[in-house]
């Protein structure tokens, strides 16, 4: 691996002339500009995208991001409450949320100015991965932190960090954790100086843990990382004591916030049991996904979708995965590489989230990706193998200058390949229906791209006749999972609107066999019935409704007209708003 050490300034930089040529000639602001400029231009595509996937419910349909007293509001709120679910889920993100909506007072629903806060925010964050890796890994000089930030910057599983806003908490989480690698590896010169580190430590953990649920494990696994490190430099404990009971009152105080609002339980414990039961085989389908995403290009905006069962050999797998990051670990420790040791403690911490998530959702989604650890990674590999094989066998020879050509060319193309992948990808999210059109030709098998495309046909855009080709094409592709059978609630809609109620019930039927407790599915029912006059069994269905959700008012009214249209015989008046 590289050397690791703490440098104030870049290898082999002179001072320059006054005035911009002398600016760039200087190699220390290349290190840094050309890495924020691929990085710009790389997703500048998403600058002129529409809002997609739950962006829209997420701000442009938010019923109250706008209001006053949101603001406050939002910490007291479950995730799913301001999420295209509008149910409890069991995530606080009011961090996350609070930017959101701060941002909304300022640019108001512009699909534009979001674009390019998440696009400020990650080049952000690019800097910040260029200077963590200049600082403490300075022996390598200027050239590895410049192939981090590049890479980083270009990466196609960064895609959907930039392209929707709603990914903004692993963006977010992804800047903190950079910002605390850096704190912790840094040398405290007084006493003074390591209480402020572990102020801005406290914020920073206190800052993740609100934007995503994730920052508390990530937080903690970096405390852990940093104690373990000062087992091996015992003058360095105190300092880093201090650090991590800087980490852990943060860690606290978005603990007790959390338990003080309004959310349900959260679902990382089923995770847990699924990692270990009927979604192992996901689990290690998304860490091996994940593995060769860093590594192999390819386009990276849209999920895979992995139906593997569970085995003994898949569960052997995982702990053989835990056990590797675990060896290795150490074994930077004791070498002591601490940039590289913090760098596979982050990344073990970000597979081992995106193993749980996908037991949950079924799929694999980079965006759960902790891409940042593991371009370091990857790139001290890479120097460590150039070193190895050429520059010291083959110092001040031919070859090396002609191996140093040959890799500087390969780490070009390579480059070049993830950046075209990237603009490719940050150009489907043009509109909502060029994404999930895009997502279909990728996934021809898959029905979640057809069920949402049905979806935004009929809500956003009124075209019925589009809506119900996606529906049925999702329903030849798998009839019997839930999301596709709630399109039957969809299809009935249509043939209320087209003033043919009979034609629903059929559709309603077929839906409720998969959801048989969906308040909105025995609502439409009602509606049917009352349409064709059936007033005591529209009132029932009414009924049934509300029972599931007695806040319906609308259920409510209309369940009072059809009985008192079936207590007259007279066609039941369609109650005002």
């Amino acid at each position: 691996m590289i050397a690791h050490g703490k440098g104030a300034g870049v290898a082999g930089a002179q001072p320059g002339h006054a005035g911009a040529s002398g600016f760039l000639r200087q190699p220390g602001y290349w290190v840094w500009l050309l890495p924020v400029l691929a990085a710009i231009v790389a997703h500048l595509p998403a600058l002129g995208c529409d809002f997609v996937w739950d962006d829209i419910s997420l701000i442009a349909r938010h019923p109250h991001i706008g209001e006053p007293g949101f603001l406050v509001a939002l910490f007291q709120n479950d995730y799913g409450l301001e999420f295209g679910s509008r149910h409890a889920t069991g995530y606080y993100r009011p961090g996350f949320m609070f930017l959101v909506a701060l941002f909304y007072r300022v640019a108001g629903p512009s699909p534009m100015a979001y674009h390019a806060l998440s696009l400020a925010i990650f080049a952000l964050t690019t800097v910040c991965l260029v200077r963590l890796c200049r600082r403490h890994a300075a022996a390598a000089g200027p050239w590895f932190a410049m192939m981090v930030g590049l890479l980083y910057a270009v990466h196609p599983a960064r895609t959907e960090v930039v392209s929707f806003v709603m990914s903004l908490p692993d963006l977010l989480i992804e800047l903190g954790a950079v910002l605390a690698i850096s704190l912790l590896l840094r040398e405290a010169a007084t006493r003074r100086d390591a209480v402020l580190q572990a102020a801005w430590l406290g914020a920073l953990a206190f800052a993740a843990a609100i934007s995503k649920e994730t920052g508390f494990v990530l937080m903690a696994v970096l405390g852990g990382t940093a104690l373990a490190a000062a087992c091996f430099r015992p003058a360095r404990l105190p300092a880093t004591v201090s650090h991590v009971l800087g980490l852990a009152a943060g860690l606290g105080a978005a603990a007790w916030l959390r338990a003080s609002a309004d959310v349900a339980p959260s679902p990382a414990g089923a995770a847990v049991l699924r990692l270990f039961g009927d979604g192992s085989g996901v689990a290690l389908a998304s860490a091996w996904y994940a593995v060769r995403d860093l590594l192999i290009p390819r386009p990276a905006v849209f999920l895979h979708w992995e139906y593997t069962t569970a085995s003994g050999l898949f569960r052997i797998g995982i702990v053989a995965v835990a056990a590797a990051f675990a060896a290795a670990l150490w074994l930077a420790l004791r070498r002591g590489q601490w940039l590289v040791a913090m760098a596979i403690a982050w990344f073990g911490a970000g597979l081992l989230n995106l193993m749980l998530v996908s037991t949950v959702l079924r799929s694999y989604d980079q965006r759960y990706f902790a891409v940042a650890p593991g371009v370091l990674l990857l790139v001290s590999g890479a120097f460590a193998l150039w070193q190895r094989v050429c520059q010291e066998p083959f110092a001040g020879d031919r070859k090396h200058a002609r191996a140093r050509r040959l890799l500087a060319a390969a780490a070009g193309l390579y480059l070049a390949l993830f950046a075209t992948y990237t603009l490719t990808s940050s150009a489907t999210c043009f509109n909502t229906l060029s994404f999930f059109h895009a997502m279909a030709d990728d996934y021809p098998r898959e029905p979640y791209p057809r069920v949402a495309t049905a979806k935004a046909l009929f809500s956003y855009y009124g075209d019925f006749e589009g809506a119900e080709e996606a529906a049925r094409a999702a329903i030849r592709l798998r009839p019997d999972i839930i999301p596709v059978r709630e399109l039957g609630k969809l299809l009935a809609t249509i043939r209320m609107v087209e003033k043919r109620p009979r034609e629903a019930l059929p559709w309603l039927t077929w839906a409720e066999a998969a959801i048989p407790d969906n308040a909105e599915l025995h609502h439409l029912r009602g509606v049917a019935l009352r349409d064709l006059d059936d007033f005591c069994c529209a009132a029932r269905s009414f009924d049934r409704a509300l029972a599931l959700d007695p806040t319906n008012d609308g259920s409510r009214r209309l369940r009072d007209a059809c009985r008192a249209a079936a207590a007259t015989n007279a066609p039941a008046a369609v109650p005002g708003p």
